[in-house]
């Protein structure tokens, strides 16, 4: 096993052998057989990455984007690219692995959602995964996000039947702002979150994945995190800021499904309603 971690993220030594060990654990539990190799990066472009992560199939070796990111959602692509692994190991992989709902991406999305819970349980002190201390130390301001179809040079406060007064909204996790890159209503999908698991996504009208995202573009916004707050009427994942909140990054995503797809969604298909019926009453 090779673990490689990029200097400039400053992970912690707690953060960097927790890491390691995550990446045992694994591959103790899918299983992955032979040499392999983890990269977990603060670098898209040159590592090929034109999402949150990539495996390399045929060749053993996933690659992670970490910069900006919870720690614990760091270890969770992993072991989601791991999935992707252990299928290339077992000849589950014959071809892209590209499809919203298709077994490849619904068992790595289980297992990796899996996989961190039974972590973080298996030893004292691992639960500090979810501790969120990726950040630069020199940069002490947290971060959140927030999507949308339109380009802008700034965010606007905005009036909301939900707010008592105009505000910009924003979401603790990036999942959350991809989804908000085309427009949508309650009769189209279900999001929410169960336990500790990622956010989740249910198509309520069938290929409402392909409708609304496929081919569609977007604009994600790393936002200052420190004018947001959390209201008691939003979801837990939600905050809001009542001042015009700081833009620290602007990402452009070319095909917003495709972003989704490599994300840490749990994305249901209209024909997987049984299954994610079963999901939420667990």
């Amino acid at each position: 096993m090779k673990l490689r971690l990029a200097k400039d993220l400053n992970y912690s030594p707690e953060q960097m052998r927790l890491a390691g060990e995550f990446v045992v654990f694994c591959a103790e539990s899918l299983p992955i057989s032979g040499e392999y190799t983890v990269h977990i990066v603060s670098d898209r472009e040159s590592h090929g990455i034109t999402t949150t992560a990539v495996y390399e199939v045929g060749n053993n070796t996933c690659r992670v984007y970490a910069k900006d990111r919870h720690f614990a959602d760091v270890l969770r692509s992993i072991a989601h690219e791991m999935t992707h692994m252990m299928q290339d190991q077992t000849g589950l992989i014959t071809g892209p692995v590209q499809d919203a709902g298709g077994f490849h991406e619904d068992q790595a999305n289980s297992k990796a959602g899996e996989i961190i819970k039974l972590f973080a349980k298996s030893k004292p002190g691992r639960k500090k995964i979810y501790e969120n201390k990726n950040l630069k130390k020199k940069d002490k301001k947290l971060v959140v996000y927030h999507g949308s179809p339109k380009s802008f040079n700034k965010l606007r406060l905005k009036p909301h039947v939900l707010l008592s007064k105009p505000g910009v909204f924003a979401a603790d996790n990036i999942e959350q702002a991809l989804c908000s890159l085309q427009y949508w209503n309650d009769d189209t999908f279900d999001q929410g979150v169960v336990d500790d698991d990622p956010l989740y996504l249910h198509e309520k009208k069938p290929n409402s994945f392909e409708s609304v995202y496929k081919e569609k573009e977007g604009w994600i916004y790393v936002l200052d995190a420190s004018s947001f707050v959390h209201e008691d009427n939003l979801m837990r994942t939600e905050l809001v800021s009542y001042s015009e909140p700081t833009i620290v990054k602007k990402i452009y995503i070319k095909d917003v499904l495709k972003a989704l797809q490599k994300s840490n969604l749990r994305m249901f298909s209209y024909k997987n309603t049984k299954s994610f019926n079963e999901y939420i009453k667990e």
